[in-house]
């Protein structure tokens, strides 16, 4: 059985009864677009000054392809951005969900939707 973030005792939508395996994929789509929101404004020099290095000093091995530029700069801006941890996030979107609907891409839903042949 899935478990479930219930309303709270006052009877508050606290929670909205959400599973909680969807609300870990509403978190991951919500840090999905924190990273790619400042991914997008960084340039190919800072890119390559603050990936490139990496790379070259045996962090990744192999060629280096545009797909594994984005995976270490995806990596690189995780370790770099403050995110809240799930359970910080969790609390902030029970409280008040409204604001984080802007934030969510969507990927959260798209794995939720069964494969169409």
């Amino acid at each position: 059985m899935l478990k479930t973030v219930s309303q709270d005792s006052g009877g508050s939508n606290r929670g909205l009864g959400i599973a909680e395996n969807i609300l870990r994929r509403m978190y991951l789509d919500y840090r999905s677009r924190q990273i790619t929101g400042l991914l997008i404004y960084l340039s190919q020099d800072e890119v390559y000054r603050k990936v490139g290095r990496r790379f070259v000093s045996g962090a990744a091995r192999g060629r280096l392809t545009y797909d594994g530029l984005v995976e270490l700069t995806t990596d690189w801006l995780n370790g770099w951005v403050p995110l809240p941890p799930f359970h910080v996030w969790l609390e902030d979107y029970q409280a008040n969900p409204l604001p984080y609907e802007s934030y969510f891409l969507g990927l959260w839903r798209a794995a939720e939707e069964p494969e169409r042949n």
